[in-house]
Protein backbone atom coordinates (compact mmCIF):
# COMPACT_ATOMS: atom_id res chain seq x y z
CA UNK A 1 0.00 0.00 0.00
CA UNK A 2 1.18 3.52 -0.42
CA UNK A 3 2.12 6.42 1.70
CA UNK A 4 -1.37 7.71 3.19
CA UNK A 5 -1.30 11.51 2.03
CA UNK A 6 -3.68 14.35 3.52
CA UNK A 7 -4.71 17.32 2.72
CA UNK A 8 -5.78 19.45 5.37
CA UNK A 9 -7.06 22.95 4.41
CA UNK A 10 -7.14 25.78 7.45
CA UNK A 11 -4.31 24.47 9.68
CA UNK A 12 -2.10 26.55 10.84
CA UNK A 13 -4.10 27.10 14.60
CA UNK A 14 -6.52 25.58 16.67
CA UNK A 15 -8.38 22.44 14.95
CA UNK A 16 -6.68 21.99 11.69
CA UNK A 17 -3.73 22.26 13.63
CA UNK A 18 -4.08 18.94 15.97
CA UNK A 19 -5.52 17.28 13.13
CA UNK A 20 -2.29 17.75 11.41
CA UNK A 21 -0.61 17.05 14.55
CA UNK A 22 -2.24 13.98 14.93
CA UNK A 23 -2.03 12.59 11.27
CA UNK A 24 1.59 13.21 11.25
CA UNK A 25 2.16 11.34 14.59
CA UNK A 26 0.64 8.18 12.92
CA UNK A 27 2.92 8.34 9.68
CA UNK A 28 0.55 10.39 7.28
CA UNK A 29 2.29 12.54 4.47
CA UNK A 30 0.58 16.13 5.06
CA UNK A 31 -0.30 18.61 3.32
CA UNK A 32 -1.72 21.69 4.95
CA UNK A 33 -2.83 25.15 4.28
CA UNK A 34 -2.69 28.66 6.13
CA UNK A 35 -4.24 32.11 5.29
CA UNK A 36 -2.15 34.58 6.96
CA UNK A 37 -1.14 32.87 10.38
CA UNK A 38 2.75 32.40 10.86
CA UNK A 39 3.89 28.99 11.08
CA UNK A 40 5.26 27.09 13.66
CA UNK A 41 4.97 23.25 12.68
CA UNK A 42 7.15 22.08 10.99
CA UNK A 43 8.33 18.31 10.19
CA UNK A 44 9.86 16.70 7.04
CA UNK A 45 6.10 14.80 6.12
CA UNK A 46 4.43 18.13 6.27
CA UNK A 47 4.37 20.94 3.35
CA UNK A 48 2.65 23.95 4.11
CA UNK A 49 1.09 25.94 1.17
CA UNK A 50 -0.27 29.56 1.45
CA UNK A 51 -4.39 29.65 0.42
CA UNK A 52 -7.43 32.02 0.94
CA UNK A 53 -10.32 30.03 0.19
CA UNK A 54 -12.07 32.73 0.18
CA UNK A 55 -10.18 33.96 -3.45
CA UNK A 56 -11.38 32.69 -6.47
CA UNK A 57 -8.43 33.20 -8.23
CA UNK A 58 -6.35 31.20 -5.36
CA UNK A 59 -8.26 28.58 -5.50
CA UNK A 60 -8.19 28.06 -8.80
CA UNK A 61 -4.16 28.23 -8.95
CA UNK A 62 -3.88 26.00 -5.72
CA UNK A 63 -5.66 23.27 -7.35
CA UNK A 64 -3.57 23.53 -10.55
CA UNK A 65 -0.40 23.08 -8.37
CA UNK A 66 -1.73 20.04 -6.55
CA UNK A 67 -2.45 18.82 -10.49
CA UNK A 68 -1.59 15.06 -10.50
CA UNK A 69 -1.17 14.87 -6.93
CA UNK A 70 -4.22 12.34 -4.76
CA UNK A 71 -5.02 12.14 -1.50
CA UNK A 72 -6.96 9.90 0.77
CA UNK A 73 -7.81 12.47 3.16
CA UNK A 74 -9.43 15.71 2.53
CA UNK A 75 -10.08 18.45 5.63
CA UNK A 76 -11.94 21.54 4.44
CA UNK A 77 -11.58 23.43 7.71
CA UNK A 78 -11.26 27.14 7.26
CA UNK A 79 -13.85 29.73 8.73
CA UNK A 80 -13.98 32.71 11.04
CA UNK A 81 -16.11 33.30 14.17
CA UNK A 82 -17.39 36.49 12.95
CA UNK A 83 -18.88 39.34 14.57
CA UNK A 84 -21.08 38.65 17.93
CA UNK A 85 -23.09 41.22 17.67
CA UNK A 86 -27.28 41.04 16.97
CA UNK A 87 -27.83 40.88 13.19
CA UNK A 88 -28.71 45.16 13.58
CA UNK A 89 -25.43 45.84 14.79
CA UNK A 90 -23.61 44.08 11.93
CA UNK A 91 -23.17 45.11 8.80
CA UNK A 92 -24.01 43.87 4.72
CA UNK A 93 -19.99 43.50 4.38
CA UNK A 94 -19.25 41.94 7.74
CA UNK A 95 -22.04 39.53 7.42
CA UNK A 96 -21.58 38.65 3.63
CA UNK A 97 -17.61 37.94 5.01
CA UNK A 98 -19.04 35.79 7.48
CA UNK A 99 -21.48 33.46 5.36
CA UNK A 100 -18.94 33.62 2.27
CA UNK A 101 -15.60 32.66 4.74
CA UNK A 102 -18.10 29.35 6.56
CA UNK A 103 -20.44 28.33 3.87
CA UNK A 104 -19.72 28.72 0.41
CA UNK A 105 -15.94 29.16 0.02
CA UNK A 106 -15.92 25.91 1.91
CA UNK A 107 -17.80 23.82 -0.58
CA UNK A 108 -16.31 25.62 -3.00
CA UNK A 109 -12.90 24.71 -2.53
CA UNK A 110 -14.21 21.15 -1.95
CA UNK A 111 -15.62 21.00 -5.45
CA UNK A 112 -12.38 22.07 -6.78
CA UNK A 113 -10.75 19.77 -4.23
CA UNK A 114 -12.59 16.33 -5.32
CA UNK A 115 -10.95 15.16 -8.60
CA UNK A 116 -7.51 14.84 -5.96
CA UNK A 117 -8.83 12.01 -3.83
CA UNK A 118 -7.21 8.92 -4.63
CA UNK A 119 -10.20 6.61 -4.88
CA UNK A 120 -13.16 5.44 -3.42
CA UNK A 121 -11.95 4.53 -0.54
CA UNK A 122 -11.01 8.36 -0.03
CA UNK A 123 -12.51 10.60 2.52
CA UNK A 124 -13.78 14.91 2.18
CA UNK A 125 -14.83 16.42 5.29
CA UNK A 126 -16.01 19.45 6.04
CA UNK A 127 -15.80 20.84 9.53
CA UNK A 128 -19.42 22.49 10.65
CA UNK A 129 -20.82 23.24 14.11
CA UNK A 130 -23.23 21.57 16.44
CA UNK A 131 -24.44 25.43 16.81
CA UNK A 132 -25.81 24.69 13.75
CA UNK A 133 -28.36 22.61 14.85
CA UNK A 134 -31.64 23.94 15.73
CA UNK A 135 -31.92 21.22 18.48
CA UNK A 136 -28.74 21.22 19.86
CA UNK A 137 -28.04 25.15 19.71
CA UNK A 138 -31.72 25.79 21.54
CA UNK A 139 -30.89 29.03 22.81
CA UNK A 140 -29.03 30.54 19.29
CA UNK A 141 -25.80 30.81 21.18
CA UNK A 142 -23.81 32.75 18.54
CA UNK A 143 -26.67 33.17 15.98
CA UNK A 144 -24.90 34.39 13.43
CA UNK A 145 -22.07 31.91 13.51
CA UNK A 146 -24.26 29.35 13.76
CA UNK A 147 -26.55 30.67 10.41
CA UNK A 148 -23.06 30.80 8.85
CA UNK A 149 -22.63 26.99 9.53
CA UNK A 150 -26.59 25.90 9.23
CA UNK A 151 -26.08 26.91 5.49
CA UNK A 152 -22.48 25.09 5.09
CA UNK A 153 -24.71 21.97 6.33
CA UNK A 154 -27.51 22.60 3.73
CA UNK A 155 -24.50 23.10 0.94
CA UNK A 156 -22.75 20.15 1.85
CA UNK A 157 -25.68 17.47 1.79
CA UNK A 158 -26.02 19.08 -1.85
CA UNK A 159 -22.27 18.60 -2.50
CA UNK A 160 -22.57 14.65 -0.80
CA UNK A 161 -25.26 13.80 -3.55
CA UNK A 162 -22.80 15.64 -6.11
CA UNK A 163 -20.34 13.22 -5.56
CA UNK A 164 -22.59 10.21 -4.47
CA UNK A 165 -21.93 8.32 -7.99
CA UNK A 166 -18.26 8.32 -7.49
CA UNK A 167 -18.65 6.24 -4.25
CA UNK A 168 -16.64 8.80 -2.03
CA UNK A 169 -17.50 9.56 1.45
CA UNK A 170 -18.44 13.52 2.65
CA UNK A 171 -18.29 13.79 6.02
CA UNK A 172 -19.33 16.88 7.60
CA UNK A 173 -17.67 16.63 11.17
CA UNK A 174 -18.55 18.75 14.22
CA UNK A 175 -15.58 18.23 16.38
CA UNK A 176 -16.36 20.85 18.71
CA UNK A 177 -14.28 24.03 20.65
Amino acid sequence: MSQQRALIIGASKGIGMAVVEQLLHSGWDVTATYRSTSISLQHPALRWLALDITDAQQRTQFVQALSGEKFDYVLVNAGILGPQHSLSEVDDAQLSELFFTNAVAPVRMSENLVPLLRDRDSVLGITTSQLASLTENPDATLPLYSASKAALNMLSRALAKQIEPQGMTLLSLHPGW
